[in-house]
């Protein structure tokens, strides 16, 4: 069978519990493999290692890092494992991912979040500032946030206290995620719906401005630090339990989740002056 056919006839099965967000991220990834040289047209089983060694080699050429050529490659090698477990095909091609370095973990200090904050204040896009607070708060990734009011809603305990629930999220799992009193007012400042005020380039446009501003030179300043940050405040700040901090950001493993935290200086200086007293 052709690949392009192979992945309409299967793609529903390969990620069936994945996310939306997910689903659509990874057939674009995959569609960008199929489009490349005569991947489309050719037989599932007809592919080696370097037909994806080439397509690899060519991501990195069009400026991609090999942290994001990896991605493509682990969604490539899923399709084709999906196949080797139906029979479809012998044996998966086997390749090497690229070798990447260990970032480290960048979190969003207490002074830019206030001149993220002020930016957007100023910003003809100020309803970013809302998001920004959402993000730093709950720690839930934009496609989540994105979400609120239409998928993912606003429920209410008993005791009066507030709830996002997400049916499903980037691993497939329902998650329910506390809101504090500013993510509340956040929200309640943007009509309860994110989705009235969000575009996609218009975001990245706009983030990109607060990039400029407030870290010119640094390419990890992404939106996505407000996980990182949310992350790091409820170790380092609050004291949480990796176990807790995972169920918050709707991670499966600790070991993911400790990728998120990054201890501060002053809390690593704070321990040792502790240690002076039980020494």
């Amino acid at each position: 069978m052709k690949f392009s056919d192979y992945i309409k006839a299967e793609s529903s099965r390969i990620w069936r519990d994945s996310s939306a967000k997910h689903q659509r991220d990874v057939l674009k990834q995959i569609e960008r493999f199929s489009s490349f040289a005569d991947h489309a047209d050719r037989d599932i089983a007809d592919f080696l290692p370097r037909d994806i060694y080439s397509f690899m080699d060519a991501l990195i050429e069009s400026g991609l890092s090999k942290a994001s050529a990896n991605r493509y490659m682990s969604a490539i090698s899923k399709v084709f494992k999906h196949a080797t477990e139906m029979e479809d095909i012998s044996h998966p091609p086997k390749c090497r991912w690229y070798k990447t370095k260990s970032n480290r973990v960048r979190y969003f200090t207490d002074s830019e979040c206030k001149q993220i904050e002020e930016f957007f204040d100023g910003h003809k896009h100020s309803w970013m500032k809302q998001v920004f607070l959402i993000g730093i708060n709950t720690g839930m990734r934009l496609g989540e946030i994105t979400q609120i009011g239409s998928s993912v809603n606003i429920e209410t305990d008993a005791d009066g206290s507030k709830w996002l629930f997400l049916p499903q999220t980037k691993n497939g799992d329902q998650r329910y995620v506390p809101l504090n009193k500013i993510a509340q007012k956040a929200i309640q400042e943007l009509g309860g719906c994110v989705a009235d005020h969000y575009s996609h380039r218009t975001f990245y446009d706009a983030w990109e401005d607060c990039r400029y501003a407030v870290a010119k030179n640094d390419k990890e300043f992404v939106f996505h630090v407000c996980r990182h940050t949310c992350a790091t405040r409820l170790a380092n700040d609050l004291g949480a339990q990796t176990l807790i901090i995972g169920k918050m950001l709707g991670h499966r493993s600790e070991a993911t989740t400790a990728k998120y935290v990054k201890a501060k200086a002053s809390t690593l200086r704070d321990f040792a002056t502790a240690l002076e007293k039980v020494a």
